[in-house]
């Protein structure tokens, strides 16, 4: 199994979200079959995220690449952890 492994330091919410489709368009690309997010990687536990925007781009994502699998780890509206 090929696997990628993401790691980056959180800035804002905006730029997190680019970042995190670049590297599953390159993790795809290089043929991963898993691809593995850091926790709360987008928000950095400290910033407001719109979940309904991260739910889009994380289906966005998975739509766009059926072939790998993507774990994504954030807080939900009532500030669980969660991975999606």
């Amino acid at each position: 199994m090929r696997l990628y492994l993401s790691r980056f330091i959180c800035l804002d919410v905006a730029s997190n979200l680019e970042r995190m489709e670049g590297e599953s368009d390159r993790a795809a690309a290089g043929g991963a079959e898993l691809c593995v997010f850091p926790e709360s990687f987008l928000h950095g536990y400290t910033r407001q995220l719109d979940a309904t925007e991260a739910r889009r781009r994380f289906a966005a994502i998975s739509l766009r690449h059926p072939e790998t699998t993507f774990l994504f780890g954030s807080f939900t509206e009532a500030r669980r952890n969660r991975m999606t």
